[in-house]
């Protein structure tokens, strides 16, 4: 017996390739200072990454943190998209 055919007008159905193309909305909830291999990582991968999802110090805080705008100032750098999330109890 063998592989069916495709009706016509219609495309057969083929499994993806290893390499999508696919890209990734990463939540990155963790300082840069507390865990510096996985800004890295975000950034060794940027052309794979629809966006980063940040939260800042859990709120907005009285002033920037330097480390933290340092290492979100890379990731725009390499073309990342940066989205904030804000606990809506802060609201």
């Amino acid at each position: 017996m063998g592989r069916p055919r495709p009706q016509r007008g219609a495309r057969a159905m083929t499994a993806p390739a290893c390499d999508t193309g696919r890209r990734l909305l990463v939540p990155l909830y963790v300082h840069p200072a507390v865990a510096p291999q996985a800004w890295t990582a975000l950034l060794r991968t940027a052309t794979r990454l629809e966006g980063v999802i940040l939260n800042a110090a859990d709120g907005p805080g009285t002033r920037p943190d330097p480390a933290f705008t340092a290492a979100a100032t890379r990731l725009r750098g390499a073309g990342v998209p940066l989205l904030g999330y804000v606990d809506t109890g802060y609201g």
